[in-house]
């Protein structure tokens, strides 16, 4: 069987506000937090950004001094802010910090040969963005490792021709305690749905929560322009 991916809970630091020093005169950079898809360089340091917008943009600096292997691309969730505009238009941006966003491509529950664990979780935010289907989860926890994936439950077609996807969270808790709340920031690829698509894509994204039990979200994709 071929192996799967889990994935961490991760939690972003800002480490442009993380100086204990104190100064009046201080101004606080303007800086966006958002999740980004980067691509490493030839010499394997972060050399573009493209936002959900389909902006592109130039790293000019990453105080993360996050590398991969040349020409990968990485799902991310920077902290950064815009420095200037290069000659030919294109932001130039500093990275303060960033983190890889949990963004596995989802798997058949079949892949998962412990099973599929849906431990709660609780939903700050969800939206569409691009080819990604985005969330920010609060999960409570204590030491245990959390980790995530997506399931793909099943694919239809619709009466309007539109391929439908329904998606579970997966989510094993390790059994941890339920001590403190810490962030999670999970986006779903869904390239493998929408390229050359050309009705659409409906994906509905299925999570347990702490206090509602299942929620499901519904998004509509238009059709690929690829």
């Amino acid at each position: 069987m071929k192996p799967f991916r889990l994935f961490l809970i991760s939690l972003l630091s800002i480490c442009c506000l993380s100086s204990c020093e104190e100064d009046d005169d201080y101004v606080y950079p303007s800086v966006q937090l958002e999740f980004l898809t980067g691509r490493a360089g030839v010499n394997g340091s972060l050399a573009t950004l493209t936002r959900d917008n389909g902006q592109l943009l130039e790293v000019a600096e990453d105080a993360s001094a996050t590398t991969a292997s040349p020409g990968d691309t990485l799902r991310l969730v920077a902290n950064y802010e815009t420095k200037e505009v290069s000659q030919n238009g294109v932001p130039r941006v500093k990275i303060y910090a960033l983190l890889q966003a949990i963004s596995p491509k989802p798997e058949p529950a079949s892949a998962f040969k412990n099973g599929v664990f849906t431990d709660p979780v609780a939903i700050q935010s969800v939206w569409k963005g691009n080819a990604y289907l985005n969330a920010v989860l609060l999960v409570k926890m204590h030491s245990a490792k959390h980790l995530f994936h997506f399931v793909e439950e099943a694919l239809a077609i619709d009466g309007e021709g539109r391929t439908v996807v329904y998606l579970k969270l997966y989510h094993d808790d390790g059994d941890d305690l339920q001590a403190f709340t810490r962030r999670a920031y999970v986006s779903v690829p869904l390239n493998g749905y929408l390229l050359n698509n050309t009705n659409g894509v409906v994906v509905y994204f299925s999570v347990n929560t702490y206090d509602e039990g299942v929620k499901t979200y519904r998004y509509e994709f238009a059709p690929s322009s690829n």
